[in-house]
């Protein structure tokens, strides 16, 4: 489990790299993952996701607002 925090630092490093966002996801529905990626939920099953898309120019501008404002604030 340790290596998925690995793996995740370079899917985010690498995304940036080419102008895509991701977020890591660690609290999902099992059920409904096992299902869709045909696991049997014992031996197979998801621990940590991170979906990888475009990021809208709109959500750098409220990213960047948010930054401004947790260094205002001193948090």
């Amino acid at each position: 489990m340790v290596d998925l925090g690995h793996v995740g630092e370079n899917i985010y490093l690498a995304s940036t790299s080419i102008g895509l966002g991701t977020c890591g996801i660690g609290a999902c529905v099992t059920s409904i993952c096992d299902e869709m990626f045909e696991l049997d939920g014992e031996n197979e099953f998801i621990l940590y996701s991170q979906p990888v898309g475009k990021v809208n120019p709109e959500d750098f501008a409220k990213e960047k607002s948010f930054y401004e404002f947790v260094e205002k604030e001193g948090l």
